[in-house]
This record gives C-alpha cells, structure tokens and sequence, in this order.
C-alpha cells in the first residue's frame, strides 16, 4: 500500500478518508500479533514506516486513534458486547476493529473532530454497517440502560455520567 510521494519531495498526497480509516484499522489490528515483543508507539511508527505513510499530520492522526482505541479498549469491548447482542442478525463481529475505530471517534474525539469531518470518514464506509452502529450509538435509552451497567463495572461513576452519557 503506497499513499504517499517518494521521501524528500516536499510533496505529500492525501490519503483520503477511507484510506485512513484502513490504516487506523490495520494497525490497530496488527498490534495484537506483536504486543508481547514491542510497544504500542513503535509499532505504530514500524507500520506507518512499512505502508510509506508520509504526511505527518495523517500520520498523527492515526497514532492518535490507534492509541486511543487502545487506551480505551474496555469502554468499547463494553459497547461492543452489548451492540452485538442487540444486533446479532445483523452487525458481523469480522467487522469489530473498523466498530472500535467509529465507536472511539465519536465517544471521545467527535467535537474535535466536527460532524462535518466525522461525516466525511462515515461516507466511505459500508452505509449498512454504519447506520446500524450510529443507530445504537446514539440512542440514549440504550447506553443509558445498558451500556451505562457494564461501563460502571470498569470505570467510576463521575467518569461514566460526566463524559460518556
């Protein structure tokens, strides 16, 4: 996967949205087969190498989001449970790294990001896939009476009701 002009050029091409989310996905994902051998940070740097991703500012943002999902991994394998329990006949668990991806952007970075630009990486994606999570995502009832249980089993009260719903 190139995305990028050759190193020294001064110019650098743009992923474009789905291109990015792919990378915040595979490196997310290819960390699991390593982590006992290296850290986060150097993975990220290593893969980000390896793929010729050379813009800095995009190679930032993936860093960002990867460790972000990774940083809160339980708060969305708590959502995820519950989402797919919800949509079992629907929602495919092959899908559950690009699920992390959006659950973390829109729980924790969606004001920096702006719904324009959320809006932008959301309208490369599978519309299936995405409506049935923004669906669950932001219903209210449910992350209230659902997500909110499993979410106070692994983080304190104040962090639960203060930033998540």
């Amino acid at each position: 996967m190139q995305s990028s002009a050759s190193p020294g050029t001064g110019h650098e091409e743009e992923l474009g949205a789905r291109k990015l989310i792919d990378l915040c996905e595979f490196t997310y994902s290819s960390y699991a087969s390593v982590s006992a051998q290296v850290t986060l940070d150097s993975h990220v740097e290593k893969t980000l190498q390896q793929l010729r991703v050379a813009n800095k500012d995009e190679r930032c943002s993936i860093g960002q989001v990867v460790y972000g999902v990774f940083r809160y991994r339980r708060f969305i394998s708590c959502f995820l449970d519950s989402f797919y329990h919800y949509n079992s006949g629907i929602a495919l668990r092959a899908d559950a790294v690009k699920y992390r991806v959006f659950v973390y952007l829109a729980a924790f970075r969606l004001k920096e990001l702006s719904f324009q630009t959320f809006r932008l990486l959301l309208e490369v994606q599978d519309p299936q896939k995405m409506m049935v999570l923004l669906e669950y995502l932001f219903d209210a009832d449910k992350l209230q009476n659902v997500c909110r249980e499993d979410w106070l089993k692994v983080y304190d009260k104040e962090f639960v009701d203060g930033t998540i719903c």
